[in-house]
């Protein structure tokens, strides 16, 4: 798992990769700038998530529901 420095959009709280987004140990000047911040997911809440990666399952139930849609688009298209 990496650390990275990640800058807020506007007063929105979101949060996305950007030009600005670095790893923690390329990011000293900005972070000299910036001062103290704060943490915004507990590291514990992240391990966490990470043992419960569903991304298998994910890539699974998109391939059925293509292969679905896909049958479907042919059913149709034989009706016309």
């Amino acid at each position: 798992m990496r650390d990275d420095l990640v800058y807020e959009h506007g007063d929105t709280g979101a949060l996305g990769i950007c030009s600005l987004t670095k790893p923690l140990p390329l990011a000293k000047s900005d972070i000299d700038k910036l001062g103290k911040g704060k943490l915004l997911i507990e590291k514990e809440a992240v391990e966490e998530l990470e043992k419960h990666h569903l991304s298998p399952y994910v890539a699974v139930i998109c391939a059925i529901s293509f292969v679905m849609f896909a049958d479907y688009l042919e059913k149709r298209l034989q009706k016309q």
